[in-house]
């Protein structure tokens, strides 16, 4: 697999983040169809933050297996985003789909549940907010120096 958070600017792979825990949240809706869509948000938290992503994997059933197994194990602790990439990396097939995935675009949707938790966790525990994809568009909150300012004081 190709780490999704590599296309983004390399200076926010190095940004640190702390995940001192995992869990796993279902969402469903009912369609005016009649299908059932259900999806499943990954929150990391760490230091008072929570990160959220969403697994968009689209077989009810895998999403039903996900939640019940719980999140993979081995992803709390210190990371930068690439380490915590890296740490993806690692897993094993069973780590992230109990059963091979009906669509292969699922193995990306879980990855990417994972690397946007991160990212936003990442970005709410340094005090950053990301309006685009290069570093000259990630600010400061109120407060808080730009570590990705452009100008020389």
């Amino acid at each position: 697999m190709i780490p999704l958070l590599s296309r983004y600017n390399p200076n926010m792979l190095g940004l640190n983040l702390h995940i001192q825990e995992i869990d796993l949240q279902g969402l469903e809706l009912k369609t005016s169809s009649g299908w059932q869509r259900r999806t499943t948000t990954v929150v990391l938290s760490g230091l008072g933050c929570q990160g959220f992503g969403e697994d968009v994997t689209y077989a009810s059933d895998e999403q039903l297996a996900f939640q019940q197994a719980g999140p993979p194990t081995g992803l709390c602790g210190n990371f930068t985003l690439a380490s915590f990439s890296a740490a993806l990396d690692a897993l094993s097939p069973k780590q992230w789909f109990t059963t091979k995935p009906a669509q292969e675009a699922a193995w990306h949707y879980r990855r990417w549940a994972f690397e946007s938790a991160a990212l936003d966790l990442a970005l709410r525990q340094a005090k950053l907010r990301f309006q685009g994809y290069d570093s000259s568009s990630i600010i400061s909150l109120p407060g808080t120096e730009n570590l990705y300012s452009n100008s020389t004081a």
